[in-house]
């Protein structure tokens, strides 16, 4: 069974929009119940990748003044901005309440209920060989995008099959406090503590390569 690949646009609520690798997507009005989809996937033994269209992570820097600066990578070309300018810190506080929103509603979906805590982790490699869900960034902007939420979700999530398990992300490596591992952990997913300190890979349209 191909695993199930998600993604949100993240704005405010009646902004976002959704879009899944079976052709599914849509507006806030039917999130909720997309969600629950992916829940049901992992109840039937399957595995799921959700991302999410915000910073998902920030960088951890010795230098203060260098703390808000660009990740690099993708963030630095084009017509993109840092993390931190802008839209971006926007949508990264937006997205703090978000992701823990859409991963308490796809644990709750599991049926039977979990023994144990449901695996989940931020790093591809570990999701490939344990399963359950994976937590990555998508990075769609400037002239990335498409016509509308739903659209930049689609686009997302054909960006992501695009890689083929070549999990290099657009933006590299680097030491981050993960906002989407701390959801994980808060929301009761089994997810390593360890993780809150590593970057999410992030995933752009023709900027993984």
């Amino acid at each position: 069974m191909q695993p199930l690949i998600f993604a949100i646009d993240v704005g405010s609520p009646k902004n976002l929009g959704w879009a899944n690798s079976r052709g599914g997507s849509g507006t806030y009005e039917t999130l909720e119940a997309a969600l629950q989809e992916v829940g049901k996937e992992l109840s039937d033994g399957g595995s799921a990748a959700i991302g999410f269209e915000a910073p998902t992570w920030v960088p951890r820097r010795p230098n203060l003044l260098e703390i808000n600066k660009s990740r690099g990578g993708v963030e630095i070309t084009g017509k993109s901005r840092p993390w931190s300018g802008g839209p971006g810190s926007s949508v990264t506080a937006t997205a703090l309440a978000v992701m823990p929103w859409a991963l308490t509603t796809i644990l709750e979906a599991i049926e039977p209920k979990p023994t144990s805590t449901t695996l989940a982790t931020v790093i591809p490699e570990q999701w490939e060989q344990q399963g359950g869900l994976l937590v990555w960034e998508a990075f769609v902007s400037g002239d990335m995008k498409g016509d509308g939420h739903a659209e930049d979700a689609k686009i997302a999530v054909e960006a992501f099959l695009a890689l083929q398990s070549d999990y290099e992300s657009a933006i590299p490596p680097q030491a981050a406090f993960s906002t989407a591992a701390a959801s994980l952990m808060v929301t009761g997913w089994r997810t390593d503590w360890g993780e809150v300190g590593m970057p999410c890979l992030v995933v752009a349209p023709g900027g993984n390569k």
